[in-house]
């Protein structure tokens, strides 16, 4: 049975542990603060210290993730560090069942998985860090980068801002997601009054509303519009305009389905949502694993679309 594969890219920043108030610190500034004897600051330091914690970690404990080091590749010049990882889930027993039927039962605490491929981008000149971590239909290791990542920056003192890396795409992803998509479904999170004592408990409800295809197509000042409109004619009327929505989208990109969900408020009526990035078939090999040289290719060309896209931002 085949088995798709992902790509997510996350963002993080750095700021002082214990110091809420503290300003982001620019990664170059990390690097040198945290390994002011080494030579090369990346190599020597940050991906070496990345490289000892993967080879130690085994479990995550509170995630029920668990991996093992299989193997890295460091470009000094543009700061790309690539990691290959072995690695599932743990805290459960599993079962091995061959062709013939036959079961065989992993003790829960050994790990079962398939490989991982990921890359760390530390960008010079900059206070935004990249993580691209693929991914399978159903299982990630995203909670071990993540503790990977917040474990070294801990041993020197440092945090993530907001205590975690965040989801992010390419607005070329985006365009692409929405140039085939059309709004499924449109849900109101009606505000009430907590002063008002006819309410409900309830501090919102919803309503949902099917339809709307042209919505993405009418200017942003028009939108809120639409939805009024769209719940009057469904006999529902809103007083005041204390209330938000969300949009979900279908699309469908070589040929996969795709739900995505997008948050607006009613004061903006900007469209951010993230779409799945099914990595091509020609980046696994012949287990359909990640290829490790085909994956760092394909980042690659993702990371020229974020770099172009900076440019003209």
């Amino acid at each position: 049975m085949k088995h798709d594969l992902y790509l997510d890219i996350y963002t993080f920043q750095i700021r002082p542990f214990k110091k809420r108030n503290a300003e982001i610190v620019e990664i170059n500034s990390f690097l040198e603060n945290a390994y002011p004897s080494k030579e090369n600051k990346f190599v020597s330091g940050f991906v070496d210290d990345i490289t000892n914690k993967a080879k130690n970690i085994i479990k995550n404990g509170q995630e029920n993730m668990g991996a093992i080091f299989d193997r890295r590749e460091v470009n000094i010049a543009k700061r790309y560090f690539d990691i290959m990882l072995d690695g599932g889930t743990t805290g459960i027993e599993q079962f091995i069942i061959d062709k013939e039927g036959k079961k065989t039962t992993a003790e829960k605490e050994n790990i079962i998985g398939p490989k991982f491929y990921g890359r760390f981008w530390l960008p010079t000149g900059s206070n935004t860090g990249y993580i691209f971590i693929q991914s399978y239909s159903n299982l990630s290791l995203k909670p071990i980068f993540d503790a990977l990542l917040s474990k070294v920056l801990r041993d020197h003192s440092y945090t993530l801002e907001s205590g975690r890396i965040k989801k992010t795409t390419t607005k070329h992803r985006q365009k692409e997601f929405m140039k085939y998509a059309s709004p499924k479904t449109i849900t109101i999170v009606k505000k009430t009054d907590i002063n008002d004592t006819s309410q409900p408990s309830a501090s919102t409800f919803e309503i949902k509303i099917k339809g709307l295809n042209l919505f993405d197509k009418l200017k942003p000042s028009k939108r809120k519009e639409a939805v009024l409109q769209a719940l009057k004619d469904n006999n529902i009327e809103l007083t005041g305009d204390t209330f938000n929505y969300s949009i979900t989208y279908e699309s469908i990109l070589n040929g996969e389905k795709q739900e995505r969900t997008t948050i607006l408020d009613s004061s903006d009526n900007s469209i951010n949502l993230i779409p799945r990035i099914l990595i091509p078939e020609y980046c696994a090999d012949g287990k359909n694993y990640p290829s490790f040289n085909k994956m760092m290719e394909f980042v690659d060309q993702e990371i020229e679309i974020i770099k172009d896209e900076a440019k003209k931002s």
